[in-house]
Formats: C-alpha cells, structure tokens, sequence
C-alpha cells in the first residue's frame, strides 16, 4: 500500500513538473509522454523518476547570450587583423603564434596541414627565414557569429620577397573560425587561406 502510494504521489508529481514545463517544452506535457507508453510501465519506478528529471530539465531552460553587436565584433577583429599584419611585416613568429588558440588549426597554400600552436609557431618561423613580407593586408568582407565563435570571409593581399628575388604580389581568400581566449581578446581558431588562383602572381614594381 505505501509503495502505491509514492508511485502514486511521484507520477502525480511528475505531472505538476511536466504541467509547468509545457509552454516551453511540450514533449514535457503529462498527456505527450503518458498517452505514448503502456499503463503498466507508467507506474514503474524508473518510468516515474525519469518523467520528474524530464521535466526538470524542460521547466529550466538554457537561457540563450543574447548576439554580439556585429559592429563592435567588426572592429575588434579588424585590430586583430592589423597586428596580425604587423607581426608578418617584422619577421615575429612568437607575435603571429600568440594571435591563435592554442589549437589552432592552419590550412595555407604551399604549406602543410597545421595542427596546434606551437607547431604553428613553427612553421611560421621557418616561413619567415626565407621570405620578407613587405606588405600586408586583410580585408574582411562577411562576418557572422556562430553561438559564441564569430566567422570571417574575406580576401588577402601580401607583397613578398625571397633573398635575392623581386618581390611579388600574392592575393587570396581566406575563412576564418575566431574565438575569444580567457581574456575576452579574439584569437583565430582556424584559418583557412588559399591563393586565388583568378589573380596570377605579379612582380611589384620597384
């Protein structure tokens, strides 16, 4: 007779929960989840204990940040853009490094697949002892946030020399995933820069 009872006052239970949960979550209303199941099962223990954290879950909903303001999102990425830029012109591998997550992934022309920030730094060492960047520029051209990542599409334009060699002008388009680090400053998660194959490769003029 007890063990009937607590059944009896845990599904009643339930129902209250899954009655306050139903204008935000309707699987939660008692007669969308007790009409599916037998009659049996709806007084089992487990079936009634699942309902209650069912409904729980439904009555305390994940409350949504409300979207960042594209403009001000706009402007701090254009200042990451313009160190990044800064960093390529002085030859600073560490500068670069530090403007990406620690697991930043990196697909570039000419270069391997790179996976991780110190491999990145790396890589970009060995890039700056061969070739000086003269120039260098990164216009974004769309930017749309995806939950609290902010995405970029744009093109690039860098002017490059190699010891010994005229320097050449190489554009391209890049896609980039940006998220915040611990300090609420923009680091690039993954960047995607491929050179445009519609622009050949031009000698600047000296």
């Amino acid at each position: 007779m007890e063990r009937a009872e607590a059944l009896a006052a845990l599904v009643s239970t339930a129902r209250l929960i899954g009655s306050a949960a139903a204008e935000t979550c309707p699987l939660a209303r008692p007669e969308s989840v007790l009409s599916l199941i037998p009659e049996w099962y709806a007084m089992s223990r487990g079936f009634t204990f699942a309902t209650v954290l069912f409904g729980l879950a439904c009555a305390s909903p994940r409350q949504e940040s409300p979207p960042p303001d594209l403009s001000v999102v706009r402007t701090e990425l254009d200042t990451l853009w313009a160190q990044y830029s800064a960093a390529a012109i002085a030859g600073d591998p560490d500068a670069i490094a530090r403007l990406y997550t620690d697991s930043a992934y990196l697909v570039e022309s000419g270069l391997p697949t790179v996976r991780g920030n110190a491999a990145l730094r790396s890589v970009v060492k060995d890039v700056l002892g061969g070739v000086r960047f003269l120039e260098s520029n990164v216009r974004p051209e769309l930017t749309e946030t995806a939950g609290d990542r902010v995405l970029q599409f744009g093109t690039y334009r860098d002017v490059l020399q190699q010891s010994g060699q005229p320097a050449q002008v190489v554009v391209g388009r890049f896609a980039a995933v940006l998220q915040r680090d611990s300090t609420a400053s923009w680091r690039v998660s993954r960047l995607i820069a491929v050179a445009d194959s519609t622009v050949p490769l031009s000698v600047k003029p000296s």
